[in-house]
Formats: structure tokens, C-alpha cells, sequence
């Protein structure tokens, strides 16, 4: 009967240690899940920050200006608008080129 009595009680004691075990294990895996989540959204809440001060700043009186001169060509009245072509660096050599080999011809051969 003494025997009984002590297996027994190993039983229940190995079954707690396991059930035990296995709530603090998910215990520590719920902790990390929350850091995990209040790191996101502390780094979310730091980008809508970012975010809010970069759209007051593209919506100041100056940025819009920016964007209509720039994109729409606009200008103020009393101002005068240049436009002006850039070339390709390929153009710009083959221009070279042809520049240059005219001026050895015509130093060789005139």
C-alpha cells in the first residue's frame, strides 16, 4: 500500500511539474509575442510621426508652390520661364566625335 501511495504521488508530481513546464513555457512565449508587438508599434507610431510631419511640410504654402512651378510650369507674374534641352551623353560624344574628326581632316587635307 506504501508503495501505491508513493507511486502515486509521483505521478501527480511529474504530471504538475509538466503542466507547469508547459504554462510557463507559453507564459514566456506570450511575453516575447507582446515585446514583439509593442516594438512594431512603437516604430509604426515613430513612422506616423515622420509621416505627419512630412505631409504638413508638402502641404505648407511653399511645397505647393514648389510643385506647381516645377511640375505645371507655372510662373509669378513679372517672371520670365526658360526651358532648356539637355542632351544625352550619347549625343553629346557622337557630336564630339564628328567635330573632332572634321577639325583633323580639314587640318591634313586643307
Amino acid at each position: 500500500m506504501k508503495a501505491f501511495v508513493r507511486v502515486a504521488i509521483l505521478v501527480i508530481l511529474i504530471t504538475s511539474i509538466i503542466t507547469l513546464g508547459r504554462d510557463i513555457f507559453s507564459q514566456v512565449k506570450q511575453f516575447d509575442e507582446i515585446r514583439q508587438v509593442e516594438s512594431e508599434s512603437n516604430r509604426l507610431s515613430a513612422e506616423n510621426q515622420l509621416l505627419k510631419e512630412k505631409q504638413k511640410n508638402e502641404n505648407s504654402e511653399f511645397s505647393l508652390e514648389k510643385q506647381v512651378r516645377d511640375k505645371l510650369n507655372y510662373k509669378k507674374d513679372g517672371e520670365t520661364l526658360y526651358v532648356v534641352e539637355v542632351q544625352d551623353k550619347d549625343e553629346k560624344s557622337l557630336a564630339n566625335r564628328e567635330e573632332n574628326w572634321k577639325e583633323w581632316y580639314e587640318l591634313f587635307f586643307r
